[in-house]
């Protein structure tokens, strides 16, 4: 009686393929544009607080 061994690794490669990488976001997102909105109205707020007081 022969025993013979074989790798099925060709197929389970092709049935379990990786998951593509997540898309990079671009530097300028609307999050970074907001946070740098909001800091500068708070600057100009400062400023506004300086010349009343």
């Amino acid at each position: 009686m022969k025993v013979v061994s074989v790798s099925r690794k060709s197929e389970t490669n092709l049935l379990r393929k990786k998951a593509p990488p997540p898309p990079k976001r671009a530097p300028s997102t609307s999050l970074t544009l907001r946070s740098k909105s909001m800091t500068a109205d708070l600057e100009d707020i400062e400023k506004l607080d300086e010349m009343l007081a």
